[in-house]
């Protein structure tokens, strides 16, 4: 099986949307190394990681599922409800296992023994033996769900975790539990066994992961680096490596190659992502998945598998930028020409410029509203910025720091914006949702411009003259000729008669007015200031 394609690319994404509902995603990587085993609402799927391979499953089940572990290359066992099932993918059989007395919360097997282990939320956990479809133990002590299971390495303990803040481990052949040392201040999401049975890790609702010594039982260190409720974690295969996902957005990896010692080695951050599940392959890399809450589509729950090469992933070349959570994060690169690196970040009503080169930030402020929109353009010399009230910055680099140079209020509905820069002049180019439109302007003109002329009259006609140099207003009691930059009034008409439609000359130097009834042409010398003739037409 050909799997290079993996290791040339840091990570592989497998997207699916679904809608919005009371669903539970689970996914194993299969123990060959070939195919990553979903389940979702009530479909098991199987996509294949050779590249060159086609061969992908999708499946119905009874029920909705709610977790699902692998058995053999062929079976799955999954949880539905109350029932545990045993599904074979290339076939539409399901074989009920056995049932507890509330729903199924979580499943783990141990190949070693061919012993499943079965949660639930009525605080109980049961053993089954696979090969002879029956129940043979039962386990209590918990006083809250059982979140997760997991085998020791050699199949003879079982570790839970628990709603009620506690970790149990059970031993197999003497049905007898112990506890470890209460660590944990909310409840514990998942506990996991390093691959040479050493240590277990656990991770909570408290934003924490802990080491225990299996040996002895006791605490080895805590780790706190995710800032919100820890979902999931798992050792990889040569047991030196340990990865963590929490809904604060973030995945880290840890080198556990020396326990007391730990390290953080990278931390991933993914924008509006939410890891719920993660597991590791023998080959080392490791896949996770996570979803967005619904936040891109009202309707539907975008849902994300990745899988990550550790060779692929250097933590020297790792930039951390703030974002914000649940706002809008526009962000655009420098020009590939230049021979310093920059990000241009919006962050709610600053913009931040990330120098790459020597990790120094400069913060921009002007806006009194959230940025949405910028861009970068002339070789990193110039930047615009739009805030959601269609505030537009522009923003000039002299002497290697960053000064605003002109604002401007555009229009009502620019979704979306590009620089076209030439040698010449540089053109603004926007798209206008209210209008329907491609607007295309003269960038050097529009920042000539105020951004609003404020006229204490009443007009019932306004248009720009050819050069728009000059803003004409025509109404019953006045016309008003403004300078279109400086929003100075130029000439103004008071009380004119009949006036109907008026013009003015290439030059901006006269402006023509036509009376409606008595069919007469007024002449305005505008620099004057005066009226120069009548003609009758």
């Amino acid at each position: 099986m050909n799997l290079n394609w993996m290791s040339q690319a840091q990570i592989v994404s497998i997207n699916q949307s679904n809608e919005k509902g009371d669903n539970n995603y689970s996914f194993v990587i299969s123990s060959d190394n070939s195919k990553i085993i979903s389940g979702y609402s009530q479909s098991i799927k199987s996509y294949s990681l050779d590249a060159n391979s086609k061969q992908n499953i999708d499946r119905s089940v009874p029920q909705k599922i709610n977790c699902l572990v692998q058995i053999d290359l062929n079976t799955v066992s999954i949880g539905c409800g109350k029932k545990i099932y045993l599904n074979q993918l290339n076939k539409s059989e399901d074989l009920v296992l056995g049932e507890h007395e509330y729903n199924i919360t979580c499943l783990s097997y141990s190949q070693i023994t061919s012993l499943l282990a079965s949660g639930s939320e009525d605080e109980k956990i049961f053993l089954w033996n696979v090969n002879a479809q029956k129940k043979i133990a039962v386990f209590e002590g918990h006083r809250g769900w059982i979140n997760q299971l997991s085998f020791s390495p050699d199949g003879q303990c079982l570790a839970s975790a628990s709603e009620d803040q506690q970790i149990k481990l059970w031993n197999i052949e003497q049905s007898e539990q112990s506890n470890i040392s209460k660590g944990h201040q909310k409840c514990v999401n998942q506990v996991a066994f390093s691959k040479d049975g050493l240590i277990i890790a656990s991770c909570s609702a408290d934003c924490s992961i802990i080491l225990w010594d299996l040996i002895e039982k006791n605490f080895i260190i805590m780790l706190k680096e995710h800032t919100a409720d820890v979902r999931c974690l798992e050792f990889s295969f040569s047991s030196k490596w340990l990865a963590s996902g929490s809904i604060d957005g973030s995945i880290c990896l840890w080198d556990v190659k020396f326990p007391q010692e730990t390290t953080l080695y990278c931390k991933i951050n993914e924008l509006y992502l939410y890891p719920d599940f993660l597991c590791f392959a023998p080959s080392d890399c490791f896949a996770t998945i996570s979803n967005d809450r619904g936040q891109k589509m009202k309707q539907k729950i975008v849902t994300k598998i990745q899988v990550w090469s550790l060779d692929q992933i250097d933590k020297k070349d790792d930039k951390k930028l703030e974002i914000q959570k649940y706002g809008i994060n526009p962000m655009c690169l420098s020009d590939r020409y230049r021979d310093e690196d920059y990000i241009f970040q919006g962050y709610d009503t600053l913009v931040k410029v990330h120098n790459l080169s020597n990790d120094q930030i400069e913060i921009l402020e002007g806006h009194s509203s959230k940025v949405v929109i910028i861009k970068s353009w002339d070789y990193d010399r110039q930047l615009l910025s739009i805030d959601n009230k269609n505030n537009m910055i522009i923003w000039q680099k002299t002497n290697n720091s960053w000064k605003q140079q002109s604002q401007i209020q555009l229009e009502p509905g620019t979704v979306q914006n590009d620089i076209i820069d030439s040698q010449y002049q540089d053109q603004f180019v926007s798209i206008n949702s209210n209008a329907n439109a491609i607007i295309i302007s003269n960038l050097n003109q529009m920042q000539k411009q105020r951004p609003f002329i404020d006229l204490d009259i009443k007009f019932w006609r306004s248009y720009l003259s050819n050069s728009q140099q000059l803003f004409i207003t025509m109404g019953d009691q006045q016309i008003t000729v403004i300078d279109s930059c400086s929003g100075e009034i130029k000439f103004k008409i008071e009380n004119p008669i009949n006036s109907d439609q008026s013009i003015i000359s290439n030059d901006d130097g006269f402006l023509a007015i036509l009376e409606r009834y008595s069919n007469k042409i007024f002449i305005v010398d505008i620099f004057q200031k005066i009226r120069r003739c009548k003609f009758r037409i």
